[in-house]
């Protein structure tokens, strides 16, 4: 999801830049077979572009103890 949501965020017109991690709305909880994962990344990319402020987009994830994963999208 992290390389997904990397490309969706290029294709809509951001920077990739690992420096954007200040700031960042609630995690995606990303399953592998998850159905809604690429809806939910989708529509933080078009709020980012509605919003028009951010420029820059850096995407990592975390593993929680029951094996789901928080996808973060930060912005700057």
């Amino acid at each position: 999801w992290i390389a997904y949501a990397k490309s969706s965020a290029e294709a809509h017109g951001f920077r990739l830049s690992e420096s954007a991690v200040s700031c960042w709305d609630t995690p995606i909880v990303a399953q592998p077979n998850s159905k809604y994962t690429e809806r939910d990344i989708e529509s933080r990319m078009n709020r980012y572009v509605r919003e028009g402020f951010v420029t820059d987009i850096w995407v990592w994830a975390e593993q929680e103890a029951d094996g789901d994963y928080l996808l973060y999208i930060g912005y700057a």
